[in-house]
């Protein structure tokens, strides 16, 4: 992680890490600053806001404890030196927004050149450049996550309006229909949706007749209507026509729906 020093004539170096989001400060030199012990100030923190940093030191690199700005304020506050005041604002009023808006922090001194000043300054604009590059990023993944499921739910939505239709002239009619009139729904003829079920083994053909499979038997599906034909000669006689009831009718929907034979009106 990298460590960022920030520089005040007044309170000298202050070590930070973390994200503009959630900076942390290296105890031992708030500690400094406000004359406190650190062991006994980490000692009165919780726990949740105190991190351990490998930190380049003048003895080489060592793991220091960072507190999280909630704890930071803990600290000062509860501080009785003349210092604590002053260092609070230089803290809330210059080192954390410029944090917030920058990325960064550039602190100078008089004895700085304008080479080093403006080092400085580049490294600051390239570190807010990269954190606005990556959140741009993140806001372009949102929006084409968000485009993605919207365009899902406006699937989704047709699909319920077209399930609706279908199914809502079911539910409205009562009378019994013949295979040809189903089929038509389909843009098919008897024939081929006779032989689309029988493939489906919802139904098996026996002495000319189209009879349903055990487990389809006694739901309700089909009636037999007996109807009156006429011969050549015009004399009457009678027959047996089987029909699909409106339950059947919603079966057959139901299983041509999930081979992904939809009725004509859906597909506009």
């Amino acid at each position: 992680m990298e460590i960022q020093v920030f520089t005040s004539p007044q309170f000298g170096q202050i070590r930070t890490a973390g994200t503009a989001e959630e900076p942390v400060f290296c105890l031992t030199d708030i500690c400094k600053v406000l004359d406190l012990q650190p062991g006994a100030t980490k000692n009165r923190l919780g726990e949740k806001g105190i991190s351990f940093i490998n930190t380049p030191t003048a003895g080489g690199e060592q793991q220091l404890v960072y507190i999280s700005e909630q704890n930071l304020y803990k600290v000062i506050m509860r501080s009785n030196k003349p210092q604590a005041e002053p260092f609070q604002d230089w803290v809330c009023g210059e080192v954390l927004p410029t944090i917030r808006r920058t990325g960064g922090y550039l602190a100078t001194t008089p004895q700085m050149t304008d080479d080093e000043i403006m080092a400085r300054a580049l490294m600051v604009a390239q570190k807010t450049i990269e954190r606005r590059t990556q959140e741009n990023r993140e806001l372009r993944l949102e929006n084409h996550r968000l485009e993605n499921e919207n365009t899902r739910l406006l699937v989704e939505n047709q699909e319920l309006r077209n399930d609706k239709s279908y199914l809502d002239i079911i539910m409205h009619s009562r009378r019994a229909l013949t295979v040809t009139q189903i089929a038509q729904d389909y843009g098919m003829s008897a024939k081929a949706l006779n032989k689309k079920l029988n493939a489906m083994r919802i139904q098996y053909s026996t002495n000319g007749q189209w009879i349903l499979y055990q487990q389809y038997k006694d739901k309700g599906y089909q009636v037999s209507n007996e109807i009156e034909l006429r011969h050549s000669d015009g004399t009457p006689f009678f027959t047996t026509q089987t029909q699909w009831t409106q339950a059947g009718r919603r079966f057959l929907y139901e299983q041509l729906k999930a081979e992904g034979i939809l009725p004509q009106i859906e597909r506009m």
